[in-house]
């Protein structure tokens, strides 16, 4: 490693950078581990570690930057020196010689002449990845590291870095080709929330989005539709006015979750067995009644939930 390359080191080390709410970093990420979690893949990903992000997948590392500018991306570009920065943006990509894969990403039509690239079909996630251009000064920067240029990577992402257009893109992905998971609106920010959150600790090893987040979610969806179902259920058995009080009051346990874990920690329900469900319900409420001085509404959502968590664990 040269002088410049440790003082670039020594200056990135002296403070972090936590991404800022909704761009194009975020919406890479978020692409990246819905295609994978869509290919079963048990995956990590990291944010403003060594770079933008980072991809610990089957025993491979993927170093990657991604990149919005307006006025699109060149070999050029990439490779000479911006402003007052000391390293350019190819020096800083393989500025770490122990990754598998080392990629820039960006928005689509955002890289000059990029279709006219070869396409790699290995080691890119995703779609649109194309092997990098073999000039004499890239071999000479690769060769300095000891890195086979097949391991540089571009790829053009299928969305703008415009938010509207990337979120309807991400939604749109997973409304069509991820059938198990429901992911939506509030899903999408949430997860950017949470990439914020990773990406402002300092790098640690544990602090990496995995796979099963996407998990939870599929558990969260399964519960639920198993909840709506018991609701129907109980409308069937009375009526729309009483279903909705349950409804209202498992929307309040699920806000506040933790309190009515701790307020109903001393209570267990009772073995599914073959009872129909309303009257399963029924006959908790009677019984748990006798021992709580809480509203029955409230008391029947908690039963509700909690069956519906352990139909859930039958079925897996």
């Amino acid at each position: 490693m040269n002088d410049l390359e440790k003082d670039y080191l020594k200056n990135e080390s002296g403070g972090k950078n936590a991404i800022r709410g909704y761009n194009f970093q975020s919406y890479a990420g978020i692409y990246y581990m819905l295609v994978l979690y869509k290919n079963n893949k048990s995956f990590k990903i990291g944010f403003e570690k060594a770079d933008d992000i980072e991809i610990l997948l089957d025993n491979m590392k993927y170093k990657i930057q991604v990149k919005s500018s307006k006025n699109g991306l060149t070999l050029n570009k990439i490779l000479r020196l911006s402003g007052k920065e000391k390293l350019s943006i190819f020096q800083k990509l393989i500025l770490d010689k122990t990754y598998d894969c080392y990629k820039i990403c960006f928005p689509i039509k955002g890289f000059s002449n990029f279709e006219k690239l070869k396409k790699c079909g290995n080691l890119g996630i995703g779609e649109e990845c194309r092997y990098i251009e073999e000039n004499s000064e890239i071999l000479k920067l690769l060769q300095g590291k000891n890195i086979d240029i097949k391991k540089i990577l571009l790829q053009e992402l299928p969305f703008s870095e415009k938010h509207d257009y990337a979120k309807k893109y991400i939604l749109g992905l997973v409304k069509s080709d991820i059938k198990k998971i429901e992911f939506d609106n509030e899903s999408f920010d949430s997860l950017v929330g949470v990439i914020y959150q990773y990406s402002a600790i300092e790098n640690d090893e544990n602090q990496y989005i995995d796979n099963t987040y996407f998990e939870k979610i599929e558990n969260q969806n399964l519960l639920q539709k198993e909840i709506e179902k018991n609701l129907d259920f109980i409308e069937n058995e009375t009526n729309s006015i009483i279903k909705s009080k349950y409804h209202k009051s498992v929307i309040e346990i699920k806000s506040r979750r933790e309190i009515y874990e701790e307020k109903f920690k001393n209570i267990e329900l009772s073995e599914i067995g073959e009872k129909k469900f309303y009257d399963y319900l029924k006959k908790e409420i009677e019984r748990i009644k006798l021992v709580t001085k809480e509203d029955e509404y409230i008391l029947g959502a908690y039963i509700i939930i909690k069956y519906s968590e352990k139909v859930i664990a039958i079925w897996k």
